[in-house]
């Protein structure tokens, strides 16, 4: 009777529910939430389930959501961002220990990318997807700058923010994401014929060169 009552499933605590929904992506959320309730026993067994769970759906996510060679191509364009936006606030092409400073906002905008996509409602889309991702990315770069003081410039900041809008937001009007990209029968591999190749490499260089371009021409002395 004790052992049938220790596995008798039991209603989740409300709190840990709706941490667990809240931090769970869209796409994945009652499916994971309605395996947490059945395997439920008891709160303290919950919540050990749902923080194992959780961190692994998230991980899952993300490996299905980004595209990797899409993923490196936005983080050199950030990177590019920020440098060109410490090259024009100082006036000056960045110094070899400027590097990092410029890799940190770079990286938060590049989390933010990620954490847009894993985290996009299946089936909801918008003209203003594109933005999302990059604004997301920019304010969680402003606000890692205002907690921990980075040493990099806040006008650097404005400009390689204002650079990172506008390219990631260009990259992903140029890439859709794989969660929209074409499903079905012969949906990934109709995909794969026009996502890579010749035409992808030319719709890289043309991102690349449209944003050496901009720099330069912000660069150049009055």
């Amino acid at each position: 009777m004790g052992q049938a009552s220790r596995l008798m499933p039991c209603r989740p605590p409300k709190f840990a529910e709706s941490v667990a929904a809240l931090l769970l992506p869209p796409a994945s959320r009652e499916e994971v939430l309605g395996d947490l309730e059945e395997r439920c026993t008891s709160p303290a067994g919950y919540w050990r389930d749902a923080v194992v769970a959780v961190p692994l759906v998230i991980a899952s996510r993300i490996r299905r959501a980004v595209d990797p060679p899409l993923l490196l191509l936005e983080a050199m364009i950030l990177l590019l961002s920020f440098l060109a936006g410490g090259w024009i606030a100082e006036g000056r092409p960045p110094r070899q220990g400027e590097l990092w400073g410029s890799a940190l906002p770079a990286g938060c905008v590049l989390l933010g990318l990620v954490l847009r996509e894993a985290y996009a409602k299946p089936g909801v889309q918008s003209s203003f997807d594109p933005l999302k991702g990059p604004t997301l990315g920019i304010g969680i770069a402003l606000a890692a700058w205002m907690m921990f003081r980075w040493t990099i410039p806040f006008r650097a900041m404005l400009y390689g923010a204002a650079f990172s809008l506008t390219f990631a937001t260009a990259t992903k009007l140029l890439f859709p994401p794989i969660t929209r990209r074409p499903q079905g029968a012969n949906g990934p591999a109709l995909w794969l014929k026009h996502s890579t190749g010749p035409a992808k490499m030319r719709r890289s260089w043309w991102v690349i060169a449209l944003m050496v371009w901009c720099i330069a021409e912000h660069s150049r002395p009055n």
